[in-house]
């Protein structure tokens, strides 16, 4: 589950459910299982669990091309947070091979946060 994707309202109705219908004796997902049995068939509900790699490399690459430069000419780099070799290495967007979230990504995250926060 993800934060942002979850309503605050269907939280707080799960978990005033299970504090007066405890589940911790069911398997897994019984609840949610329950509550599409209609709309989907059981071959679906019932599968085994499968992995799932989503595109992280295209995404990344995308967001890059799209927002990149504000990483070389923007808030960090007017106020000195970042040096101007700094911010232009990062504007490319490098994704070493031994990181899951790389310095790049947080660079552009903060430097979209630092842009909203002061205009």
């Amino acid at each position: 589950m993800r934060l942002p994707l979850l309503d605050h309202r269907l939280i707080e109705t799960i978990i005033g459910l299970r504090k007066t219908n405890p589940d911790s004796q069911q398997p897994p997902k019984a609840w949610l299982k329950a509550a599409i049995r209609d709309l989907l068939p059981n071959e679906v509900i019932d599968r085994s669990k499968r992995g799932f790699s989503p595109p992280v490399m295209d995404w990344h690459r995308a967001l890059f091309a799209a927002h990149g430069q504000a990483l070389a000419d923007g808030y960090l780099r007017q106020h000195e947070v970042l040096t101007p070799e700094a911010a232009r290495q990062l504007s490319s967007g490098p994704f070493p091979n031994d990181s899951t979230t790389p310095l790049s990504f947080k660079a552009l995250v903060l430097e979209h946060w630092c842009q909203r926060m002061t205009s």
